[in-house]
């Protein structure tokens, strides 16, 4: 007689374990997510600490992103109106506008003003012309094969106030980081990071810069779940490496969970 089976092969659908016994990693998993209770706490950091932690807020755009009309790029602002069909001008120039120093001056009929990237752009320009299309004698400049409208950035491009800039529950990463400064924070609301205590078992563990013994090696592996914890931002407790010893294991286990939100261990063996 010939059966079925829909299950996978060697796992136990109520229990969670294979056929050797152990538990299966979805299994562990479900179960550990089960165990979790998650962080509540709100704490309000300055805008470099925020690197690596998720917001507890929502963070609006008070102002717009940019906050000016500006040139995408260096050449001249003039007048899109004096550009001929083809794309063409002579036109005179009356000044230089910078970024962080806008040019004081209106640009008129058959005038343009030399232009950096991210510059406001002066009144009465519309049009910025990129420098390669461009050819400078004294005062007057030559322009071809260019548009009306081209390369300028309007205020607010990326972000205007009132805007979504960032949603609670965004982890900050540089790019984040970046978002926030160009919204004027100093600060912000982020949940307090978990804290999780780490320790390594077992007699043969050597710390790094250790002299070895007999049948000892060096506690790699607690290194490695360090630098993993890190990485998602966690706030560590190394407890080192513990003896071979059950009440001092026990001991450590009980006192961690005490202080912390995690823990977690590395070594140990099967059924010994």
């Amino acid at each position: 007689m010939t059966t079925t089976d829909s299950a996978q092969p060697g796992a136990d659908c109520d229990t969670g374990h294979g056929r050797s016994g152990a538990l299966s990693v979805a299994a562990a998993h479900e179960r550990i997510a089960a165990a979790l209770t998650p962080v509540t706490t709100i704490e309000t950091v300055g805008l470099r600490r925020t690197l690596g932690r998720v917001l507890a807020e929502d963070v609006y755009a008070g102002i717009h992103i940019p906050p000016d009309t500006n040139a995408a790029m260096d050449g001249f602002a003039c007048r899109g109106a004096d550009l001929d069909a083809d794309g063409r001008a002579r036109l005179t120039l009356i000044g230089t506008a910078w970024a962080g120093h806008p040019l004081d001056a209106e640009v008129g009929p058959g005038q343009c003003a030399r232009i950096m990237t991210g510059a406001p752009m002066p009144a009465g320009a519309d049009s910025v012309v990129m420098q390669e299309r461009t050819e400078v004698t004294g005062g007057t400049v030559a322009i071809a094969n260019a548009r009306a409208g081209d390369n300028v950035r309007p205020a607010g491009e990326d972000l205007a106030p009132g805007d979504l800039a960032l949603a609670a529950g965004t982890r900050v990463r540089p790019a984040e980081l970046g978002v926030l400064a160009s919204v004027g924070r100093t600060e912000a609301r982020v949940w307090r990071s978990p804290r999780v205590a780490l320790f390594a078992t077992g007699d043969e563990l050597h710390e790094p810069g250790q002299a070895l013994q007999p049948g000892g090696l060096y506690d790699s592996n607690r290194y490695t779940v360090w630098g993993m914890l890190e990485r998602l931002g966690m706030d560590i407790d190394d407890r080192g490496h513990l003896p071979d010893e059950r009440a001092a294991v026990e001991a450590s286990l009980w006192a961690a969970a005490q202080d912390n939100d995690v823990v977690v261990t590395t070594g140990g063996v099967s059924v010994g």
